[in-house]
């Protein structure tokens, strides 16, 4: 199993569970280290906190990436991307952004991917 195959399956638990799973849960499901699996998830959030997005969470088909600072030339960017799938949250103490997944979509993917169009990439 690659890394990008490991974090899918780290995504994969982590959207079925129905609690909190910890590190450790994780390394045992896809036969790695707990620190790998912290590794992995660090990535994701580097990543994004390079591109101003200050946290990443997921509540079912929805992902939802509060900004450090709303910046009205690159949200405009972005959702011309997304279309109807995305919701801007810019008067809340924290900017929001919230992304609704298709069907078939892999959170993660999309999550890199979003971070990656926030860019500018």
């Amino acid at each position: 199993m690659d890394a990008r195959e490991r974090r899918r399956a780290i995504m994969g638990v982590l959207e079925s569970a129905k609690d909190p799973v910890s590190g450790s849960a994780l390394a045992r499901e896809v036969g790695v280290s707990r620190q790998i699996v912290v590794q992995d998830i660090a990535l994701l959030r580097a990543r994004a906190s390079a591109a101003g997005i200050r946290d990443i969470a997921q509540k079912g088909r929805t992902l939802r990436f509060r900004l450090a600072q709303f910046d009205f030339a690159v949200v405009s960017r972005v959702a011309g991307q997304y279309q109807k799938r995305m919701f801007v949250e810019p008067k809340s103490d924290e900017p929001a952004i919230t992304l609704q997944l298709t069907a078939k979509e892999d959170p993660l993917q999309a999550a890199e991917r979003f971070v990656k169009t926030y860019q500018g990439e």
